[in-house]
């Protein structure tokens, strides 16, 4: 039941009244979430540090297995990585190097007409090999020719026959050192 009293003040103090309540019940609304936001903090505070003094255990366990990982993984990966290059740096001279059994098909394929070879060395080297041709040949012109022939040849830098070579007339030993063009 309404209070008759209140219906007796002026209309000015009833919302004075009203304004005074409004006031005092936000009051008190207000002081409630402020002691519960105090409270709900102070709840958080215990799982905070529990939660920060996890993580730096966290930290310093990643930090020592990394240590660990690092110091004996280092060494070994550093390893690994200069055979890989080393290999890989055989294998791109290998690449653009000609092959052996081209080089000496190539000698081969010289025409040597009245000159018949008894030993072919090869010798590799970085930027070119050398290619020594020992055998016989039947006359001086034959062994002229078969000179110059390796001469114009496109593989051959320079062809090296002593001149004590052509001191016989037929059956001539020889022993020509073939320089090979890079």
């Amino acid at each position: 039941m309404p209070n008759p009293l209140t219906n007796l003040l002026p209309p000015e103090r009833q919302r004075e009244i009203a304004r005074d309540y409004i006031v005092r019940v936000s009051t008190v609304a207000v002081m409630l979430v402020t002691i519960l936001v105090v409270v709900a903090g102070a709840l958080l505070l215990p799982l905070y540090v529990y939660l920060a003094q996890a993580a730096s255990v966290k930290a310093e366990r990643l930090r020592s297995v990394e240590t660990t990982l690092g110091s004996s993984e280092d060494v070994s990966l550093s390893e690994r990585l200069t055979a890989l290059t080393s290999d890989a740096s055989t294998l791109g001279m290998l690449a653009s190097s000609t092959s052996v059994a081209a080089t000496i098909r190539n000698v081969l394929g010289i025409a040597h007409a009245g000159a018949s070879l008894t030993s072919l060395n090869y010798t590799p080297a970085m930027g070119a090999g050398t290619v020594v041709l020992s055998g016989t040949a039947a006359t001086r012109d034959a062994l002229s020719t078969y000179k110059l022939a390796l001469e114009r040849s496109a593989l051959s830098k320079s062809v090296v026959l002593p001149v004590s070579s052509f001191a016989q007339d037929t059956k001539i030993s020889f022993t020509i050192t073939l320089i090979l063009a890079p």
